[in-house]
């Protein structure tokens, strides 16, 4: 599986995220893996659309984010993970 530290993580301007991805499997190099959040369907749609990704990244659609209850069913139904968040409040 392939990690980044914090300092390390890839952010706007980094360029298309299917083309960052794919650099990062590069440079791990082998048989390297990735999960892969996003929390718009349609960016995380786009960037599995490329063949090679799909075999690499695990792509997790980010329940807390842009998105409706009916685009997280759909990305459930179409084989991603979602994902949410669940906070405690302090006492």
């Amino acid at each position: 599986m392939l990690t980044r530290g914090c300092n390390e993580r890839q952010g706007l301007g980094s360029g298309p995220k299917e083309e960052v991805l794919s650099k990062l499997l590069a440079e791990a190099g082998g048989n390297a893996a990735a999960v892969f959040v996003e929390d718009r369907l349609l960016t995380l749609d786009k960037t599995m659309a490329d063949q090679t990704l799909r075999t690499k990244v695990l792509p997790v659609l980010a329940g807390w984010g842009y998105n409706t209850e009916e685009q997280r069913a759909s990305a459930s139904s179409s084989g991603y993970t979602v994902s949410a968040l669940h906070f405690q409040p302090h006492a």
